[in-house]
């Protein structure tokens, strides 16, 4: 019977066996090609191709009281959910879903009624943590924004960091608070300045 022969460079030739000695290599190779295939399948999980989920818009009022109804109503564009793929380590930063197109339609004044959306929007998201993109505040009865913002972010509850920040007749800044947890809500620039979030969302008298 012939063997395998290692020659002087190293390359290993298998020559013919005999038939049934044959048969039982080949059926010891396809079981090993089967094992190799699962143990791979254990350790490195296939790509699950989620891709960028959307989901379409919601809405829902915030601050209501029975006597007085909702304080606001909220629509809210769209939900990105991130890709999703299987992975043997998890990333340093994870890339949180996305809820975009925030419009905060105030029925009357009440900026503490902010601090049910943070929780509505993470319900949205089926997680607890989310960015918050494209926010904007519209006051009662006007169809253009007073105030809006490229991203909001929840610092504690009453108050909120805008960064990309447009004001109705004022100049754009890159960030600001707002803040309602300490007396009047009020919105807090660099410098010292503030303005009052009533004092923006005020009627406009009738020229």
């Amino acid at each position: 019977m012939k063997t395998g022969v290692i020659d002087a460079e190293s390359d290993i030739r298998v020559h013919a066996a005999p038939p049934a000695i044959g048969r039982v290599g080949e059926m010891i190779r396809r079981c090993t090609r089967a094992l190799c295939v699962s143990a791979c399948l254990v350790v490195f999980p296939l790509t699950h191709g989620f891709g960028q989920g959307t989901e379409p818009g919601y809405n829902f009022d915030i601050g209501r009281i029975a006597e007085q109804g909702a304080a606001a109503q909220v629509a809210v564009e769209e939900v990105v959910h991130p890709e999703k793929k299987g992975r043997l380590l998890r990333l340093p930063k994870a890339v949180l879903p996305i809820v975009r197109g925030i419009s905060v339609r105030f029925e009357r004044i009440h900026a503490a009624a902010l601090d049910e959306i943070p929780a509505a929007v993470q319900a949205l998201a089926k997680t607890t943590r989310v960015q918050m993109q494209r926010v904007a505040f519209f006051a009662p009865g006007d169809p253009v924004p007073r105030l809006m913002a490229d991203e909001a972010v929840v610092r504690s509850p009453g108050e909120w960091i805008l960064k990309g920040v447009l004001l109705e007749g004022r100049p754009s800044v890159p960030e600001c608070r707002l803040v309602w947890n300490k007396g009047e809500a009020r919105l807090a620039f660099s410098k010292g300045k503030t303005l009052g979030f009533g004092e923006l969302l005020a009627a406009k008298e009738v020229q």
